[in-house]
Formats: structure tokens, sequence, C-alpha cells
């Protein structure tokens, strides 16, 4: 009884982290191939992170979102990148106004 107390919480924990840690496999083979070069050190680093996450799921998940959010703060303070998504707007604010006098021209309205 003591057994099986003890095996089902931990084989339920296994049994989760190796389906979310499953659900990430195309993530993890995009990364692995981004940063080695050979099969064999490709296929250890999709190994390594699925291992990781199976085991420790509980804390990569809080980790990777709260990374994100960071991430996400920091791009915003960034002003090169509010000036580049500054000139986006601009761009598409100027599209959109040559788009709106092309069409009052085959109304006839301007």
């Amino acid at each position: 009884m003591v057994v099986i107390l003890i095996l089902v919480p931990l084989v339920s924990y296994l049994v989760t982290g190796f389906m979310l840690a499953r659900m990430r496999l195309p993530v993890m083979w995009e990364k692995a191939r981004e940063n080695w070069y050979t099969d064999k050190n490709i296929r250890e680093s999709v190994k390594a992170q699925f291992f990781g996450i199976t085991v420790g799921w509980p804390v990569y998940f809080p980790v990777a979102a709260m990374s994100r959010i960071l991430g996400n703060v920091v791009t915003e303070g960034d002003p090169q990148e509010i000036a580049r998504r500054m000139d986006e707007k601009d761009k598409e604010l100027r599209e959109r106004e040559l788009c709106i006098r092309e069409m009052e021209r085959e109304m006839g309205i301007g």
C-alpha cells in the first residue's frame, strides 16, 4: 500500500513532464540545430533538454515565462526598438493615406 502511495504521484509527475517535453520537441530540435553542428551533438542537446523538462517541469515553465516577460519589458525600453516601431507605424499610416487618396480619386471625391 505504501509503495502504491509513493509510486502513483511519482509516475504521474514523470508522465506529466514527459508529455510536456514531448510537446516542446520541435522547439528543442530548433534550438539544438542553432547551437550545434554535428548530428551527435544536436541529438545529445535534445536529449538533455528533454530530460531537463521531464524532471524539472514545475521549475522550467515559471522560469521560462518570467524570462519571456522580462525580455518584453527590456525590449520596450530599448530606444532603437521604439524608433523601429514608430517607423513601422509611420510607414503603415502613409500607405493607408495613399490608399485613401487613391480611392477618393477613383470615386471622384477629392
